[in-house]
């Protein structure tokens, strides 16, 4: 998921870096370097993310995390001028395993979601206008 040119180690005292083989300060950034940028913050992070994005678009990713910890909404920005066609969407240590979607063009819909781990889903989302939000709600 990384790369050739990129690396993840672990120091001794525990820490863990990464290590990649291009220009990482450069503003551009292709959606193939932003998912292994994504990837390796999520390997460090010891598989954190509550929620990511799996279809490649440019889009904000905004979960809120009950104070049980529990995922309870993904709202999704898509940040491009069009609609951003049908998304997929990976949400970690979901509240339920029930998913519904509200955006300002469209009704309340339940979702389906495929439990591809113990605490994971992958969840279809509906296409969201350019420069539009829509939320995912867990439970």
């Amino acid at each position: 998921k990384l790369g050739i040119a990129s690396a993840v180690f672990t120091t001794e005292k525990g820490a863990k870096w990464a290590a990649f083989g291009f220009d990482l300060w450069n503003r551009t950034k292709s959606t193939e370097k932003r998912a292994q940028l994504l990837n390796a913050c999520e390997y460090i992070s010891s598989s954190r993310f509550c929620a990511e994005l799996v279809t490649p678009i440019q889009a904000c990713v905004y979960p809120r995390i009950g104070s049980d910890g529990k995922t309870r909404s993904v709202s999704v920005i898509n940040t491009t001028v069009g609609k951003s066609g049908d998304l997929k969407l990976t949400v970690r240590n979901a509240a339920s395993d029930r998913f519904t979607f509200v955006s300002m063009t469209s009704d309340e819909r339940v979702l389906s979601a495929e439990k591809i781990s113990e605490s994971e889903y992958l969840v279809a989302v509906p296409s969201i206008d350019g420069w539009s939000i829509g939320t995912v709600f867990i439970g």
